[in-house]
């Protein structure tokens, strides 16, 4: 990697971070393609398409690389101040199930927010915009976050290597991108005037 080695700060950062950011990035950019697809549109949308892998490489591969390090520390601190020792022990479904819960806390919290403000501002929306975009689908967005990533982390979590997980959660962002693409997305998808309805 030629700007790996001229960046002297690129240097510090290990390669298996990059490779989760290219891999969430592929895979964002293809959910929303999928998706797009969906919709009906005749043609991609390409500023779209391109918010989604920049968002998608940049949070799903880049911080929740950073998070997932963290996520089964704070677990097991949990357990440990809560004496439940199941809690404590990364091998125990029960861990498993904790940091599932910490994860899908964060995606309500941090994770959908950050997901309507970055991606409206990458495809041109006023932080009002996005703001009440935010507002009217949040909701929508988390029930349907829950449904999908509380079982998929606990499998994460109790069954997947540590050094695997990041890439694990970018898969399964690929049919995640696809949903919430379309529930921030629906009150401007071309659905109904491509098919005639």
């Amino acid at each position: 990697m030629a700007a790996r080695a001229s960046i002297p700060l690129l240097q510090t950062v290990p390669s298996k971070f990059w490779s989760d950011v290219v891999a969430a990035g592929s895979l964002g950019l293809a959910g929303d393609l999928i998706c797009q697809a969906a919709e009906g549109r005749r043609d991609v949308d390409v500023r779209r398409a391109a918010s989604l892998a920049l968002f998608s490489g940049a949070y799903s591969g880049g911080l929740l690389h950073v998070l997932y390090g963290y996520l089964p520390r704070w677990t097991a601190a949990v357990g440990r101040a809560a004496g439940v020792a199941a809690l404590s022990r990364p091998s125990s479904r029960l861990h498993g199930a904790g940091c599932s819960l910490l994860d899908n806390a964060h995606c309500g919290l941090v994770y959908i927010p950050a997901y309507f403000f970055a991606v409206g501002a990458l495809q041109g929306q006023s932080p009002g915009q996005a703001r009440a975009a935010l507002g009217a689908e949040w909701a929508t967005a988390y029930a349907s976050c829950s449904a999908f990533w509380i079982p998929y982390s606990f499998a994460n979590f109790s069954y997947v290597a540590a050094a695997h997980r990041v890439k694990f959660v970018a898969v399964g962002n690929l049919a995640w991108s696809v949903a919430i693409d379309f529930i921030a997305h629906r009150d401007r998808a071309p659905v109904a005037a491509a098919r005639g309805s």
